[in-house]
């Protein structure tokens, strides 16, 4: 199948194969960043939304998925949270 290929069908498809973990980094950070800004995941999917992550501020304290990652407005420590981790909840 190569054989025939010429070298520029050779590298396109390297290069196509090479996008497919670029994109899956780009949208588990962007996901990250909707997480901060207490909104689900899909929105980074919205257009121009990008942008607006760019800019914004995430939440202060804590949100439904877990800590402000720059620490603002916690009144827990990232330590109390992993102590947490695997305690029964009716203790």
């Amino acid at each position: 199948m190569f054989m025939t290929m010429g070298n520029t069908e050779l590298y396109l498809i390297i290069l196509l194969i090479s996008y497919i973990p670029m994109f899956w980094f780009s949208w588990a950070q962007g996901a990250k960043r909707c997480h901060d800004l207490g909104n689900s995941g899909w929105y980074q999917l919205i257009p121009f939304y990008v942008l607006w992550m760019l800019f914004q501020d995430g939440e202060a304290g804590e949100n439904q998925y877990g800590l402000n990652p720059k620490g603002v407005g916690n009144e827990t420590s990232y330590d109390d949270q992993i102590n947490e981790i695997g305690k029964s909840l009716d203790s």
